[in-house]
């Protein structure tokens, strides 16, 4: 199996699924964000995963084409720059993150973004 098709097979369908939790149960997800960004050290602890995650997709498919397998490759990079924002700037991230929590429209906009991403690698990594 190509790389792109095993990861889109693995990131499709969790996208697509944190989308429509968060499109469904925004409450829920709302008081769980307040929580973690609450937290200096949870949000150290998510800079880590989201830098590892995006090293281990850049260093596997590092690939810039203009088809589906590049929005793996931007997920990757824009992983390692979320890691590192999450991990350099921690206290400016509790500091302001509750102001863009409380607009309404944005995670609305960032859940249909996910779920259009989930389902486009759920499509081209399972697609006969």
């Amino acid at each position: 199996m190509q790389t792109p098709i095993f990861i889109a097979k693995l990131m499709g369908p969790i996208l697509l699924v944190v989308g429509i939790s968060v499109l469904i149960d925004q409450k829920s997800i709302r008081a769980m964000a307040k929580e973690v960004i609450g937290s200096r050290a949870l949000i150290y602890i998510f800079g880590i995963l989201d830098l590892l995650l995006g090293l281990v997709l850049v260093t596997v498919h590092n690939v810039w084409v203009m088809d589906w397998r590049v929005i793996i490759t931007l997920i990757g990079w824009l992983s390692i720059l979320r890691g590192l924002v999450r991990m350099l700037f921690a206290p400016f991230i509790v500091k302001n993150a509750p102001k863009l929590l409380k607009k309404q429209g944005l995670l609305m906009g960032v859940a249909i973004v996910v779920v259009i991403l989930g389902a486009v690698l759920s499509y081209y990594g399972y697609r006969v």
